[in-house]
């Protein structure tokens, strides 16, 4: 999709990557900064959810740059939901992950993301108490992202701790969205590849536990394994 096109047309419109090239190479340095940032998302973002992971290692304030991307039609916005909701087009954000792959900042901008995920559902989860409901449906937008950031915490950031985070704050989502063994499998993994569990906070223990407990007992019915897990 990015590399065929029309050799008769001019160099910017012969292929999808030359038009987004063409269209990167007008940014400044801090658009094209934030830009790459943004490709981190998986799926759709709010405008707070942007700045977090920019801020602190892109630019002490990246609205102006945001604001400029979607002028630009870099960055798509949804105005239809209760607050707006950005996004990069499949082609804009394989081009700008390209990017930001070749200028060494992938593992930043995962552990940004990632961080940025244990923030929000700690938040959330701070405000429930831990033998909850299902939790807001809202949240099961987030499951594109939730699930990329646990990998890349195994994976890229051999952070299997960061993971184990992340599994324990968003485990309400993985229920919304019926994704019980892939849960369990990543929860398993994370406790396994953890090293000394003495070393990890015992809240996120406590909720990484519990909520495994629960997804033995629906997916493995009256097991040991549930015991064992409470």
């Amino acid at each position: 999709v990015l590399t065929k096109g029309r050799r008769t047309a001019l160099p910017r419109q012969q292929t999808l990557r030359a038009a987004i090239d063409w269209s990167y190479d007008l940014l400044s340095e801090e658009q094209k900064a934030v830009l790459r940032r943004l490709s981190i998302f998986a799926g759709a973002f709010s405008f707070d959810s942007a700045v977090a992971v920019c801020e602190d290692d892109v630019s002490a304030d990246p609205c102006d740059a945001i604001d400029e991307l979607v002028l630009k039609s870099l960055i798509a916005v949804d105005m239809g939901a209760d607050i707006a909701r950005y996004r990069l087009l499949e082609v804009t954000r394989a081009f700008a992950l390209e990017k930001l792959e070749d200028a060494g900042e992938l593992v930043a901008a995962s552990r940004s993301h990632a961080q940025h995920l244990c923030n929000v559902f700690e938040r959330i989860e701070a405000e429930l108490p831990l033998d909850r409901a299902i939790g807001d449906a809202g949240h099961a937008r987030w499951i594109d992202d939730i699930q990329l950031a646990v990998k890349m915490s195994f994976s890229t950031l051999c952070d299997p701790g960061l993971g184990m985070r992340l599994l324990a704050a968003t485990a309400s989502v993985w229920y919304q969205r019926s994704l019980l063994d892939e849960y369990r499998t990543r929860a398993e993994e994370a406790i396994a590849n953890a090293g000394d569990l003495a070393e990890q906070q015992e809240a996120t223990l406590m909720r990484l536990w519990h909520s495994l407990g629960h997804c033995y007992w629906h997916t493995k019915g009256p097991h040991p394994d549930v015991a064992r897990a409470f």
